[in-house]
């Protein structure tokens, strides 16, 4: 009977979507307190797993318990490295975590007492991590707009001008981000132009401007989806 268990547990690997993702660690971030205060973890997994499966997401305990304990072992390993982060939710992770005591980061890297069975399994999986693949992308995302942006209203800013030159070129950037009709009728020119704006930055600025406009695109999302409710 317990092997029949283990092969139920290592027949599937869940593997996330960027939109359950996205739930996910929106659901996780609304019950960090309650985990941090919580005597036994499942049952706030599976108020996770029905809120998740409420947004249209089929998920299981399982994979919520393992999925958190795989997001904190990722991202001390990233913040080990003293450099910056290029993992997307690096951030998002770093501000669930903060809500939480150092016992109850460390409680979730070990063997919880509700799912001791499962140990073989969490060895298998921990190394998942979907969200990571973004990175990876980076170059193929970035020749996707080696196209010059066509933007007549906008010049990039030269710092090799004067402070007065710079104030100008500021003044026109924000007139036309104020400017809601235009965006809305240069979608595809926008995207050019934060490429572009991306690309001239230095690696660590880039990155960490990558991570607040992935945020702002999650948040939007999670209007979007309770819009669609």
């Amino acid at each position: 009977m317990g092997n029949d268990r283990s092969g139920s547990c290592r027949r599937r690997m869940k593997r996330w979507t960027p939109a359950e993702e996205i739930c996910f660690l929106d659901s996780w971030g609304k019950r960090a307190e309650q985990l941090k205060r919580s005597k036994k973890n499942s049952i706030v997994y599976k108020e996770m797993r029905e809120d998740l499966r409420n947004r249209g997401f089929y998920v299981e305990t399982m994979d919520i318990k393992t999925k958190i304990d795989t997001y904190v072992r990722k991202f001390r390993a990233e913040r080990a490295k003293n450099v910056t982060s290029k993992w997307i939710h690096f951030s998002k992770v770093g501000q669930i975590l903060d809500s939480m005591d150092v016992s109850m980061v460390s409680r979730l890297h070990s063997a919880h007492a509700d799912y001791n069975e499962h140990t073989s399994f969490n060895s298998v999986y921990i190394e998942e991590c979907d969200s990571m693949k973004l990175a990876e992308n980076d170059k193929c995302c970035a020749e996707e707009f080696v196209i010059e942006p066509y933007f007549p209203n906008i010049t990039s800013l030269d710092h090799s001008r004067n402070d007065d030159d710079c104030q100008l070129n500021q003044s026109r950037v924000s007139s036309t981000v104020l400017d809601e009709k235009y965006f809305k009728n240069h979608d595809y020119e926008f995207g050019q132009l934060v490429a572009k704006e991306l690309n001239g930055l230095d690696e660590d600025i880039r990155v960490d401007s990558k991570r607040k406009i992935f945020n702002i695109l999650c948040d939007a999302k999670m209007l979007q989806i309770d819009r669609n409710k």
